[in-house]
């Protein structure tokens, strides 16, 4: 039998009295709805179940006065108060704001000639590069040296859509025996035994999958 050490003595004992103040348990859940969370009626409230003093009383009716919206009229983008009355702000012709603001907006205007009728986009004959502009008379665009350029750089590559280059491609397939010794291995004797001792470990095969043992 184990030693129980005075100290786990006294820790039981200590456990036990405090386990005993908390009467709370599965049973008696301590929570928002528990009687001892529920404040009596009328602790704390005059007869006419207000909470607080004359003062915080008057000062909260008038805070509610104050806002005139309710479950019945509720703010909102269609409420009455958040619509600006038509004309308020605006001149004669609708216009808001003062002389100055309007005339600058008018100047901002007519400087944009783009409108629904002609918006910008790359369809837009403004979008789109007048033939041969900044080209020569072959086509090609950028100076004699950028085009000498970029035709050598052309020349370097020698696949097209005939010669596409991907893993069919005879210059992707590694020539056969290339890298691979006598027997047909590949890599230094120590990567061909370290291979060969790995997969001596691996006894799962097609014929032998693994399966888990909780299956």
């Amino acid at each position: 039998m184990a030693t129980v050490s005075k100290l786990e003595l006294l820790g039981d004992q200590y456990r036990q009295t405090a386990l005993a103040s908390n009467r709370y348990d599965d049973n008696n859940e301590y929570n928002s709805n528990n009687p001892d969370a529920i404040s009596p009626k009328g602790e704390g409230q005059n007869q006419a179940g207000q909470v607080g003093t004359t003062l915080d009383i008057q000062t909260r009716l008038k805070s509610t006065a104050f806002n005139k919206y309710d479950g019945n009229n509720q703010y909102g983008l269609n409420n009455p108060d958040a619509i600006s009355p038509k004309g308020e702000g605006q001149n004669e012709y609708g216009q808001v704001g003062t002389t100055l603001d309007i005339q600058a907006r008018n100047t901002l205007n007519a400087k944009n000639r783009y409108s629904e009728h002609n918006r910008y986009g790359s369809n837009n004959p403004d979008a789109i590069s007048p033939k041969g502009e900044g080209q020569d008379k072959n086509g090609n665009v950028g100076t004699s040296l950028d085009i000498q350029t970029r035709q050598k750089v052309m020349a370097f590559n020698r696949y097209d859509e005939n010669n596409r280059y991907g893993s069919n491609n005879p210059d992707a397939i590694s020539p056969k025996g290339e890298g691979q010794n006598q027997d047909g291995q590949v890599g230094t004797t120590a990567d061909i035994l370290t291979r060969i001792d790995l997969t001596k470990s691996n006894t799962y095969s097609d014929t032998k999958p693994y399966q888990s043992p909780l299956m």
